[in-house]
């Protein structure tokens, strides 16, 4: 396994662990659209880090632009779905699905400002 690789396993770990953390809390404080809406949101999250590691992948290697462009589309779509699922549903918290969507980028930001600062 590559360091890239390694490094997009490693992120994904910590953002489910901190999603899990997040449900485990809200769950216990009975906030259960709460949770439900980290759960989810951190969940497609992660899919999204997938889709778009696949997709650096495919620009490195030269894919057409609509090609790509349609890939970038699709990965939007694929974020509007929780989105919409929250909005919807009463048993989801549109504020907390938010949050777990960006919980993948939250982990990238610290991850990385943290190597800056020590290194």
């Amino acid at each position: 396994m590559d360091d890239y690789q390694k490094l997009q396993n490693a992120i994904i770990k910590k953002s489910l662990w901190l999603a899990l953390g997040g449900t485990i809390i809200f769950m216990a404080l009975d906030y259960t659209p709460v949770a439900k809406g980290i759960a989810l949101g951190a969940l497609f999250g992660v899919l999204d880090l997938k889709l778009m590691a696949l997709q650096m992948r495919h620009r490195l290697m030269g894919w057409r632009r609509t090609t790509d462009h349609l890939c970038t589309l699709g990965r939007f779509a694929l974020l509007s779905i929780p989105l919409l699922l929250a909005i919807k549903l009463p048993y989801l918290n549109l504020a907390a699905t938010v949050a777990g969507l960006l919980c993948v980028k939250g982990v990238i930001f610290f991850t990385f400002t943290r190597r800056a600062s020590s290194g």
